[in-house]
């Protein structure tokens, strides 16, 4: 939806993930997994931000109680401790709201959430499907998909006409 891909590039987590709520027809599996990222993001954010309080309290209260990745629980805790065993740099830590996006797109369905270049990539799939088709219209010699080729539009000749009823 339109809401949650602006929520995550804004990189509003406790409003996206309160956003998976209305997917109703995501699975229990997806819906917690898909919470575990976004919410791992806000730690992660919490942690280049050093707000260790805030960042413990996530840990603690939204994302153990999730019960998934447990090894991760452990790493992403290590990124509290002070020293050498600490944090990597800040780089390494929290993902863009556009890699978090393409993320979430493995855990939900593509009717529920288009993943990133989906009509380019229909449209490469249906040129490519058919090279012999009678719609010049449809290819190019260009590498990028296109619909209109200049001066292809002469080239378009309908084979046979559909009468409207009414």
């Amino acid at each position: 939806t339109p809401a949650l891909c602006s929520q995550v590039l804004e990189e509003r987590w406790d409003s996206a993930a309160s956003l998976l709520s209305s997917f109703p027809s995501l699975s229990h599996h997806s819906s917690t997994h898909a919470r575990f990222l976004l919410l791992q993001q806000k730690y992660l954010t919490l942690v280049n931000e050093q707000q260790q309080a805030a960042a413990l309290s996530c840990l603690r209260t939204e994302l153990a109680p999730l019960g998934v990745h447990e090894d991760r629980l452990h790493e992403l805790a290590f990124c509290l401790v002070p020293g050498p065993a600490g944090p990597p740099p800040d780089s390494e830590l929290a993902m863009s709201g556009t890699r978090v996006l393409s993320e979430l797109a493995t855990l939900i369905p593509p009717h529920m959430l288009p993943p990133e270049h989906r009509l380019e990539g229909l449209i490469e799939q249906a040129v490519g499907g058919h090279p012999n088709s009678p719609c010049h219209l449809l290819r190019s010699d260009t590498s990028a998909a296109s619909l209109v080729v200049e001066g292809g539009a002469a080239k378009f000749a309908p084979t046979s006409e559909v009468p409207l009823s009414v």
